[in-house]
Formats: structure tokens, sequence, C-alpha cells
């Protein structure tokens, strides 16, 4: 079947494909060299033979895949490509990068996987009966393995100290990783944090905890005083020194922030350069939050009507803003009139997605400035470009995970498009269409 810009449906390609582009020196890129990728010279990867994808991570410079292999007995498989050199491959010992995706080591002891997240140099996997496993590094506690400095195989992470007042056991509803932090967020609305917090960033008191890291799951204190009755912690974003956190109950949301905002990624003002206690943080919207994320000095507000806001550094037009400065608290960003659906951040750049069409793309900071693959020319309100992808069309992308500084674009079937390959051509005017809820779990 083919549109009426004749691109074809290829199921096939799609599920056994994805791009890549940015740094390749530890081979991120898997495409077996370590040769860098310019924006408009994105590779096309293909999985191994008898794999088919289904969603990818990414590390600062490891890139994690997981699919299924029509060979073997187990429902998924995790492939991985990149550095090696804390072991969040999973992969030989003494491989310290791999340019090639290769299936990690021991990764059917995972079970059946609900959701997989990746830190800067470690992986986290959710399986279906609430387990959680970690690999790669663990310098900062980040993984919650206590007293190991890294593993290179999935180890099952202690979660005693995952009880509600009750004495009942939590339901880990969302794994959230940071640069060298994670958050359990559960279904009672109870958040369990580890790793670094040298800015106070996961809301314990340094005092209690030896370097001022935490090396096994505790639960976050200090919310308390904020939080109403009826409210629950519903999203948790992670930046390289500072947090975001999301309360909601059904009458709306609260933003709320701890940690640095010494470049003004916590939206918290300019004369604020840490936060050593949760405080909210305003937006100039009245509409709910659909999503926060975080990069390493700059932070996203995206809500549920398209809204992009921004704030923090912007050094290398990493908020789309117009202006290199700094930003010190959200602001709105205008991207040629589209209202936005999905927002990813890498290390010093940014990549939304139409509200209308997830094939619609648009980036702007490092890889994206003169890049040469500019669609639809620059405005005075926004430094975001069109990513093309008219030479693959067939493998309808819809999705993207930001590493540290390379990008995998690729297809996820579990996301409605808001258009079919009958109608794939871009319209770049806004709708009413219900907008695209965060979505942590892949499974």
């Amino acid at each position: 079947m083919s549109s009426s810009n004749n691109c074809h449906y290829n199921q096939d390609a799609q599920r056994s494909c994805f791009l890549s582009f940015g740094n390749n020196e530890f081979g991120q890129l898997a495409t077996g060299d370590s040769m860098i990728r310019k924006l408009d010279q994105m590779a096309r990867v293909s999985l191994p033979s008898g794999f088919s994808l289904e969603c990818i991570r990414t590390g600062y410079f490891h890139t994690i895949v997981v699919g299924r292999d029509s060979k073997s007995d187990s429902q998924y498989c995790i492939l991985s490509s990149g550095s090696n050199n804390s072991g969040q491959l999973a992969q030989s010992i003494n491989t310290m990068q791999s340019f090639d995706l290769k299936v990690i080591r021991d990764f059917k002891c995972l079970g059946s996987i609900k959701a997989i997240e990746c830190g800067s140099n470690f992986t986290m996997a959710l399986s279906k009966d609430n387990k959680l496993s970690a690999w790669g590094d663990n310098c900062n506690g980040q993984s919650g393995l206590k007293n190991w400095i890294e593993v290179t195989i999935p180890n099952p992470v202690p979660l005693k100290l995952l009880k509600q007042d009750d004495g009942n056991d939590e339901v880990i509803a969302k794994v959230v990783c940071g640069f060298d932090h994670t958050a359990l967020i559960c279904e009672s609305g109870n958040v369990y944090c580890t790793g670094k917090n040298n800015f106070d960033e996961l809301g314990v008191e340094r005092a209690q905890h030896h370097n001022n890291n935490i090396n096994i799951f505790r639960r976050m204190k200090g919310m308390e005083k904020f939080i109403q009755p009826s409210e629950k912690i519903t999203q948790w974003a992670f930046g390289e020194d500072h947090s975001l956190i999301v309360v909601s109950d059904e009458k709306g949301d609260r933003l709320f922030a701890i940690g640095s905002n010494r470049n003004g990624m916590a939206g918290a003002g300019k004369d604020v350069v840490i936060l050593n206690e949760f405080k909210q943080i305003d937006i100039p919207s009245t509409s709910r939050i659909a999503k926060v994320v975080c990069g390493e000095k700059h932070s996203a507000v995206l809500t549920v009507d398209g809204e992009l806001f921004m704030t923090g550094k912007n050094s290398e037009l990493q908020l789309g803003l117009p202006t290199i400065n700094t930003y010190y608290k959200f602001t709105q960003v205008y991207i040629h009139d589209t209202f936005i659906g999905d927002v990813f951040l890498g290390d010093n750049y940014t990549i939304a997605i139409s509200k209308k069409n997830r094939n619609v793309m648009f980036g702007t900071g490092r890889g994206f400035r003169n890049s040469g693959n500019v669609i639809s020319s620059l405005n005075k309100l926004s430094t975001f470009e069109r990513i093309d992808f008219s030479k693959h069309q067939d493998l309808h992308i819809n999705s993207v995970a930001c590493g540290g500084m390379h990008t995998i674009f690729y297809r996820d079937d579990k996301l409605f498009d808001g258009s079919t390959a009958d109608n794939f051509k871009s319209s770049l005017k806004s709708s009413n269409c219900k907008p695209l809820s965060d979505i942590s779990f892949i499974f």
C-alpha cells in the first residue's frame, strides 16, 4: 500500500530498522564503526537477522534495544551497543565498547520485561512481577545495589525498603533514571530514590547519608508538607543536578523543583542558586501538565494543550529560544505554529514531536544548527528545525531516544501517529485531537 506521495508502508523495515546520528565515539550509533553522523547523514541501522524492534532507550554513550527473537523461547531480548566501560552493555567483561548491536548476557533472568530505562552509564529493567534489575555504573549508588561499584550482568536490586505504611509491598508504576540517580514512582504515590544527592536533588537530607549519596532505594521525604491528601506524585524528571516533580489530583497538576538552579534549569528565578527543599514552580499556563523532562542543564514542561515551556542554559540554543541567554523561568517556545505532543531532551539539545502527527519532528541545540537538513525556514520565535525523514519514509518514524550526544529515531507501534500511510503528508496546523500522555511503559 502506498500513499499519495509514494511512501510505501514497509512493516518489515519498521520492525527491523532504526535511524541514528550524532556522536559515535564508542559505537553508540550501532553502525559498526566510530564515524560521527550528522543529521543530514543519518545512518539506517538494521537489527541482526531474526530480531524485531520493540523500543529503544539510550544512556550517555550507550544504546539499548528491546526486541523479539524469532529463534528464542524468550518473549523478549535485549541488545546493546556503545560504551561498556562500566558494564552498562551487559556484554563480555573484556569488551570496553561495541560498535554493533549484540545480545546482552543473561537477559533471560529479567523475566517478562515491563519497562526499561537508561541512566548515564547504567541500565534498569522492571519486570511484570515487580522485580527490578540493574547493570552498569553504581559508583554513586544510582543502581541501588548498595556496596557494588559496578556490575556487568543484570543483577536483582534489593527492594526490601519498598513498604507502604500498612506494611504491604509497594507496586512500582514508573522507573525514572537520571544521570546518576534513579526514582521509583509507586502506585501508592510514594517515591523511592537512590544515587547522587550533592544538591539535595533526591529530596533526602544530606546529613543522613555518607558522601551525600544514597546507595539503596529509600522513600523520598520532604513533600508531605506540600502535597494535599488528594494529590499523588505522578511524574519525576532528573537533570544532572536537579529534579522536577509533578503532583496531581482530579483538579489539576502542580510542578515542584529541587536541587541546583545555577543555570536556571529548575525554573526558580535568577536569584536562587540551590533549592535545598521542594519549591513550587509556576508556568504561564492553566493547562494540565502532560510531561516534564530534563537535560543536563535545561528543562521542559509540556501541557496537554500542546504548549511547550523551556528553562535553563541556552548556550547551544537547546531551549529553542532565539537568544543565547540563560533563562531562569519557564518560557513558552513557539515552533512554527505547531502544537507539540511529545518532547525529549539530550545533553544539550531538544527534540519536539507534533501533536497532530508524530511523524513530524523538530530539533534544536547541538547537532542541529547549520545541519543542512532544514525543511522549513527558521522564524524569529524559535530555532527549532524540521527534521527531514524523506529518505526513510518507509520506516514511518514516530519516536526518539536521546542520549548524551547521540540520537536514535525509530517506530513504536504502540503509539498512535495521528496519521495513516494514506495520509502521510504532514500538516503543521494545530488540531483538537487528544494529546498523548507520557508513556513510560513499553509493554
